[in-house]
C-alpha cells in the first residue's frame, strides 16, 4: 500500500478542507511548530484506513475539530496493482450517521464497498495488515514506535504473516478446508445415492435368474389343475343356479296367483256404472254457470277497454285532484315572482353609486403609485451615493492602515538588521581573535619542532629500526632524545585553538547568511512601505462629504451613520409613500369587492327569478299534459281552471258507482261457475280413485303374473291392452291364472333335476383336488398365487438388478475418487496449520527479517548492536544478549527503525505490500552520528520508490531532506504546503536567525 493523496476536513486542527499530495514524493520531512498539526496527518491516514484513532481510547469523536459538525477524510492509494480511494466521515453528534465508502478508481465497473464490516475486511486485505499490525510496521506513532519490537510472539507472528503475504497460506488452508467440506458433502450425497441401490446388483441378478428357472414348471402344473377344478365348479354352480331360478319362479307364481282377483274385478264393474251417471249430471250444471260468468266478464272487459273500470276511474280522480292542487300553487308562485321582480328593479339603481366611488379611488391610487415610484428612485440614488462614499472610506482607511503596518514592520526589521549586524561585528572580532590565537599556537609549535628537530625526528624510534634522517640501522644502545618542553601539552593547546577558530568561523558564516537574509527582508519591507505610500497618496485626496478628513477618518459606525443619513431620510420618505399607496390600494380593493359582490348578487337574483318563471311554466305544462291523457268521455278541457276540474270530478264519481256494480255482478256469476266446476271435479276424482286406480292395480297384478309365466313358457300369453275395460280384464284374468297353475308344476320338476346334476360335479372336482394333495380348491388357488408371486418377485428383482448394474458401478467409482480427494484436502489443510508448514515459513521469514534488521541496526549503531533469533538485543562487543526494555530511548528508536526498514526490505523482495513508512518524532533522542546513519538508511530505502515520511522538530532533518512539508497554525486552522528549494532555504535561515537571537 502506497498513499497518493490525503484530503481532510474537520479533523482536530484542520478545520477547513486540506489536501496533501504524496504522489511525487519519496522521502519527506514533515516539520512545524509544536501543536501545528503534524501528527494529525498520521491520525487522518489511520482514520481513513481503519476508522479509528491511535489515542483517546480509539474514539474517533475525539478527532473532530472544536466547532465542526462533521469530520471527513479521504485517502487515495495504490494497492494490489490498482488505485483505490477510501472516504470516511463522522458527525460530532448522533446525526447524520457515520459513512464509509471504498471505490476502485482503476476499475469504475467494480461495485463500491460501503458497509462498515465490508470496508474493514477489504482494507485489511488490500493493506495486508489489521490496525495493530499497521501501527506496528507502517505507522510508528509518537511515543509508541516500539510496538513491534516489544510485541508478544503470537502478535508478532500475526503481523509478519500479513506483511509478508503469508496470510495467503492461511487463505489456502481455509480454501482447502472449505473445499474439503464441499467434497465431504458431495461424498455423503453420493453415499445416500448409492444407498438407494442394491449392495451387489450382479449377485442379485444371478440369484433371481435361478429362482425363475426353478418356479416356472411348478407354476404351469398348478395353473392347469386350478383351471380344471374351476371348470367343474363353474358347471356345478350353473346347475345350482338353474335349480335356484326354477324354485324362485315357482315361488313367485305361487305368490302372484290370487284366487279372489276375479271377484274384486266384478265388484268394480258395478260401482263404475253408478259413478258415470253422477258425473254426467254435474257436467250439465257446470256448463250453464260458465255461460253466465262469461257474459259478466265480457261486460267488465268492454268497460275496461273504454277506461271505465273501477281502477281507471279511481286513477283519473287522483289525477284531477293532483292537477287542481298544482294549478293553485302555480298561480300563487307567479304572484310572488312578480313582487320580487319589482324589488330587483329598485336595487339596480344602487350600482351606479358604487361605480362612481370605485372610479374616484382608482384615480387616487394612480397618484399614490407615481409618488411611491418617485420616492423609491430618490432613495435608490441616495443609497448608491452613500455606498460609493463608504467604499471610498474603506479604501482610504485600508491604505492608511497598510502604510502604518508597513512602516511598523520596516522599523522592526531595521532594528533586527542593526542587531544582526552588531552581532556579526562582534563575532567577526571574536573570530579574528581566535584566528590570531590559532596562528600564535601554530608558530610556537613550529618553533619548538625546529629547535628540537632531533627529538621530533627520533620520537618513538627503537634500536634496530631505520634512522628517519640517514636511513641507517640504529645501534642497540640507541636512546631517543627527549623533548625539553611538554610537546603533548602544546599539541593539545593548538588543537583547542583550531577547534575554537572553526566554531567561531561557523557561527560567523551563519550570522553572515542571517544578515544577508535580514538585509533582503529589510529591502522587501522598504518596497512594501513605498508601495503602500503610493497607494495612500492615490486615495488621500478622494472627494468626501463635509467634516470627513482622510487623515483622521475612521471606518466605524458613527462615520457610516453620518454618510447614510441622507439615504435613510430618502428611505423613510419612500416608506411613507408606500404606506399611503398600500392604504389606498386596500380601499380600492375593498370597493371593487363590494361592487363585484353587489353585481353578482343582483345577477344571481335575476337568474333565480328567470328560473322560477321557467319552472312554473314547465310545471303547468306537465299538469296540462297529464290532463290531456284522460279519456275523451271524461270531458276535461286542457286549459281548464280549478273550478272546471271540480265539475269533471263529479262526473267521474257517478261513473265510478256504475263500474262498482258491474264488478259485483261479475264476481257473483264467477262464484256460481266455480261451485259447479268443483262438483264436476269431485265426481271425476271418485271415478279416478275408486274405479280407475283399483282397476290399474288389478291389471298390474295380472300383467306381472303373465310376465312370470311367459318367462318360463315357450308360447307367451296375449298382452293386456292398456285401455282394457273391467270386463276385458275379467276374461283375460281367467286365462292367465289357468296357465300359471300349469307352469308351477313344470318349474318344480326342473328344480329337482338340476339339484342332482350339481351334486355329481362337485364330487368329481373334490376327487381331483385330493389326488393332487390338496384339501380343497381354495388351497390350490393359494398355491398358484404363492408361486406366481414368487415368480413376479424374482422377475422384478432381476429387472431391478439389471437396471442398477451400470449406475451402481459409476457411483462406486465416484465414491472412490471423492474419498481420495477428501483425504488429500484434509492432509493439505493439516500440513498448512500454524505448527507445521506455515510455522516453518514464518520462522524462515522471521529469521531473514532479523538478519536484515541486524545489519541495519549495526549500521546505525556503528556496529555495536544486532538482533538475536528471539528479538532480543545482542551487544556485539561483549556478545551479551538483553531484552529491548533495557535499551535507552535513542537505542529503542533505532532498534524499532531497523525492524521497520527490515520489514520494508523483506516485503519488497517477496513482492509484499509495504510501500510506505511513517515515523512520528524519535529523532530528537539520537546523537549527530546516529542521526546521520539513520537518515542514510532511510534515504537508501526511499530511492526504491517507497514513501518514507518523518515528523520531526530536529533542524538536521529539514537540512538533510530535500522534500519538506511545512505545517503551520493559522486562525482558520492548520495549513500545509510542500516547500520549494528557496522556501526551504529561507525557513532554515529564519530558524538560524531565531537561534542566534536566542543565544545572545
Amino acid at each position: 500500500m502506497r498513499p497518493l493523496e490525503l484530503r481532510l476536513t474537520g479533523l482536530r486542527s484542520y478545520r477547513t478542507d486540506t489536501t496533501v499530495d504524496f504522489s511525487d514524493v519519496s522521502l519527506l520531512a514533515i516539520i512545524g511548530a509544536t501543536g501545528s498539526g503534524k501528527s494529525s496527518l498520521l491520525e487522518a491516514i489511520t482514520y481513513a484506513l481503519y476508522g479509528t484513532a491511535t489515542w483517546g481510547g480509539r474514539n474517533v469523536k475525539s478527532l473532530i475539530a472544536d466547532g465542526s459538525l462533521r469530520m471527513t477524510v479521504s485517502l487515495t492509494f495504490d494497492a494490489d496493482g490498482q488505485q483505490w480511494k477510501i472516504t470516511r466521515s463522522a458527525p460530532s453528534g448522533n446525526y447524520p450517521p457515520s459513512t464509509q465508502e471504498l471505490v476502485c478508481l482503476s476499475d469504475p465497473e467494480r461495485p463500491k464497498v460501503d458497509g462498515s464490516t465490508e470496508v474493514k475486511t477489504r482494507i485489511q486485505a488490500l493493506v495486508g495488515l489489521d490496525y495493530d499490525g499497521f501501527k506496528s510496521c507502517v505507522l510508528l506513532p509518537q511515543g509508541r514506535f516500539d510496538q513491534l519490537l516489544k510485541s508478544a510472539t503470537a502478535e508478532r507472528v500475526g503481523i509478519l504473516k500479513g506483511i509478508l503475504g503469508l496470510d495467503a497460506l492461511d487463505q489456502t488452508r481455509g480454501r482447502a478446508q472449505a473445499l474439503e467440506a464441499v467434497v465431504t458433502a458431495r461424498y455423503e450425497e453420493l453415499l445416500r445415492a448409492r444407498g438407494q441401490f442394491m449392495p451387489d446388483p450382479h449377485a442379485e441378478h444371478t440369484s433371481a435368474t435361478a429362482t425363475i428357472a426353478e418356479l416356472t414348471p411348478r407354476a404351469d402344473e398348478l395353473e392347469k389343475l386350478e383351471q380344471r377344478a374351476q371348470a367343474l365348479l363353474e358347471e356345478a354352480r350353473a346347475d345350482l343356479g338353474e335349480e335356484k331360478d326354477a324354485t324362485a319362479g315357482a315361488d313367485r307364481i305361487t305368490d302372484l296367483n290370487d284366487a279372489a282377483l276375479i271377484d274384486r274385478l266384478r265388484t268394480l264393474e258395478q260401482l263404475e256404472a253408478d259413478l258415470v251417471r253422477r258425473h254426467s249430471d254435474a257436467a250439465a250444471a257446470a256448463q250453464v254457470a260458465e255461460r253466465d260468468a262469461a257474459a259478466a266478464r265480457a261486460a267488465i272487459n268492454e268497460a275496461s277497454e273504454q277506461h271505465r273500470s273501477t281502477v281507471a276511474i279511481t286513477r283519473m280522480l287522483g289525477t284531477l285532484d293532483t292537477a287542481n292542487s298544482a294549478l293553485r300553487a302555480i298561480i300563487e308562485d307567479r304572484a310572488a315572482s312578480q313582487r320580487r321582480r319589482a324589488e330587483l328593479a329598485e336595487d339596480l339603481t344602487t350600482l351606479d353609486v358604487l361605480r362612481e366611488r370605485n372610479t374616484e379611488l382608482q384615480r387616487t391610487l394612480t397618484q399614490h403609485v407615481e409618488a411611491e415610484q418617485s420616492a423609491e428612485s430618490a432613495a435608490r440614488e441616495a443609497k448608491h451615493a452613500a455606498d460609493q462614499v463608504l467604499g471610498s472610506i474603506t479604501q482610504i482607511v485600508s491604505a492608511r492602515q497598510h502604510l502604518n503596518s508597513t512602516e511598523l514592520a520596516l522599523k522592526g526589521l531595521s532594528a533586527g538588521l542593526a542587531l544582526a549586524q552588531e552581532h556579526e561585528i562582534a563575532v567577526r572580532a571574536a573570530h579574528d581573535e581566535a584566528f590570531a590565537s590559532k596562528a600564535a599556537a601554530q608558530l610556537k609549535m613550529v618553533a619548538v619542532q625546529r629547535d628540537q628537530a632531533a627529538a621530533t625526528a627520533a620520537h618513538g624510534c627503537q634500536p634496530g629500526e631505520a634512522c628517519p634522517v640517514c636511513a641507517q640501522t640504529l645501534p642497540g644502545t640507541f636512546i631517543a632524545p627527549q623533548f625539553t618542553i611538554d610537546h603533548a601539552a602544546m599539541a593539545t593547546t593548538l588543537a583547542a585553538a583550531e577547534e575554537t577558530e572553526r566554531a567561531v568561523f561557523s557561527e560567523l558564516t551563519r550570522l553572515q547568511a542571517a544578515v544577508g537574509t535580514a538585509t533582503t527582508q529589510h529591502a522587501d519591507a522598504t518596497d512594501n512601505r513605498d508601495r503602500a505610500a503610493v497607494a495612500w497618496a492615490q486615495v488621500a485626496h478622494t472627494p468626501l462629504p463635509n467634516d470627513l478628513d482622510p487623515a483622521t477618518l475612521a471606518d466605524d459606525e458613527p462615520t457610516h451613520a453620518q454618510v447614510n443619513a441622507p439615504a435613510n431620510l430618502a428611505v423613510e420618505q419612500y416608506r411613507a409613500a408606500t404606506s399611503a399607496r398600500s392604504t389606498t390600494e386596500g380601499e380600492h380593493q375593498r370597493a371593487n369587492a363590494t361592487l363585484e359582490a353587489k353585481q353578482n348578487e343582483l345577477k344571481r337574483r335575476d337568474g333565480d327569478l328567470r328560473s322560477e318563471v321557467e319552472a312554473s311554466a314547465k310545471r303547468e305544462a306537465e299538469v296540462r299534459g297529464r290532463l290531456a291523457q284522460l279519456p275523451s268521455w271524461a270531458d276535461v278541457p286542457q286549459s281548464a281552471a280549478p273550478i272546471e276540474l271540480a265539475e269533471a270530478e263529479a262526473r267521474l264519481e257517478a261513473a265510478l258507482e256504475e263500474a262498482k256494480h258491474r264488478d259485483a255482478v261479475g264476481e257473483s256469476t264467477a262464484d256460481t261457475a266455480k261451485a259447479c266446476q268443483t262438483a264436476l271435479n269431485e265426481a271425476q276424482q271418485r271415478i279416478q280413485t275408486e274405479i280407475h286406480g283399483p282397476a290399474l292395480s288389478e291389471r298390474a297384478t295380472l300383467h306381472t303374473l303373465a310376465a312370470e309365466v311367459n318367462r318360463h313358457h315357450e308360447q307367451p300369453l296375449p298382452k293386456l291392452a292398456t285401455s282394457a275395460s273391467i270386463g276385458e280384464l275379467i276374461s283375460a284374468g281367467e286365462q292367465i291364472t289357468t296357465a300359471a297353475q300349469q307352469m308351477l308344476t313344470q318349474l318344480q320338476d326342473t328344480a329337482t333335476r338340476a339339484r342332482a346334476a350339481a351334486q355329481s360335479k362337485q364330487q368329481e372336482g373334490s376327487r381331483m383336488v385330493s389326488a393332487a394333495g390338496f384339501e380343497n380348491s381354495a388351497q390350490v388357488h393359494e398355491a398358484v398365487i404363492d408361486v406366481v408371486a414368487e415368480l413376479k418377485t424374482a422377475t422384478s428383482q432381476r429387472e431391478q438388478a439389471a437396471a442398477q448394474l451400470k449406475p451402481a458401478a459409476e457411483l462406486d467409482a465416484m465414491l472412490s475418487q471423492a474419498q481420495q480427494l477428501r483425504a488429500g484436502l484434509h492432509e493439505l489443510a493439516f500440513q498448512l496449520g500454524d505448527g507445521r508448514f506455515t510455522g516453518y515459513v514464518v520462522a524462515q521469514r522471521q529469521r531473514a527479517l532479523l538478519i536484515l534488521a541486524s545489519g541495519i541496526f549495526g549500521d546505525v549503531t556503528a556496529g555495536q548492536y544486532g538482533f538475536t533469533e528471539d528479538f532480543k538485543i545482542v551487544d556485539r562487543q561483549t556478545g551479551a544478549a538483553r531484552t529491548p526494555e533495557t535499551l535507552s530511548g535513542g537505542e529503542t528508536f533505532l532498534a524499532s527503525l531497523a525492524l521497520a526498514l527490515g520489514l520494508v526490505e523483506l516485503a519488497g523482495r517477496s513482492g509484499g505490500r509495504l510501500q510506505a513508512l511513517f515515523l512520528d518524532e524519535g529523532f530528537g533522542s539520537l546523537d549527530p552520528d546516529a542521526l546521520d546513519q539513520a537518515l542514510n538508511e532511510l534515504e537508501r530505502r526511499a530511492d526504491t520508490g517507497r514513501l518514507i515520511a518523518m515528523i520531526s522538530h530536529v533542524p538536521a532533518i529539514a537540512e538533510r531532506i530535500e522534500q519538506v512539508l511545512h505545517v503551520t497554525k493559522t486562525p482558520q486552522g492548520s495549513a500545509v504546503r510542500l516547500l520549494t528549494d528557496e522556501q526551504r532555504a529561507e525557513l532554515l535561515m529564519h530558524d538560524a536567525t531565531e537561534q542566534a537571537a536566542a543565544a545572545t
